[in-house]
């Protein structure tokens, strides 16, 4: 999960402030999930999803 949404992040060259700014979820909380010590809701992968224009499924392919 972490290593989809860096990657797509760096290819975009979206940093954790502008997914921050893109959807609201505390910085904190993203840097949690992004290096995958906190487990993620389905409210914040769909925003999150929708903010680097690609699908839950990608970015969570369990």
């Amino acid at each position: 999960m972490k290593n989809r949404i860096q990657e797509v992040m760096w290819l975009k060259r979206i940093t954790q402030d502008d997914l921050h700014k893109r959807t609201g979820i505390k910085q904190s909380y993203l840097s949690e999930i992004i290096t995958g010590q906190r487990d993620v809701r389905i409210s914040t992968a769909q925003k999150i999803a929708k903010a680097v224009g690609k699908s839950m499924d990608y970015l969570w392919p369990y």
